[in-house]
């Protein structure tokens, strides 16, 4: 992996944590049935719309999931 890679999944994590932090976020929050679902819905649509841009730019990613 070359150095600018490893700097643009840097940077990506601070957005990520950075936009949690402004929307309030807490690790140890727990959201109501309804919320969660409407979380999970958005989360899904995003993830189309990534596995969409890989299809049309050829783009070859990794993801991981932690839980």
């Amino acid at each position: 992996m070359g150095k600018h890679s490893k700097k643009k999944i840097s940077d990506a994590r601070v957005q990520v944590a950075e936009s949690k932090r402004q929307q309030g976020h807490n690790e140890n929050q727990t959201l109501d049935k309804k919320k969660y679902e409407a979380e999970l819905f958005n989360l899904q649509v995003e993830l189309v719309k990534l596995q969409d841009w890989v299809k049309k730019t050829g783009a070859r990613i990794v993801i991981v999931f932690e839980g």
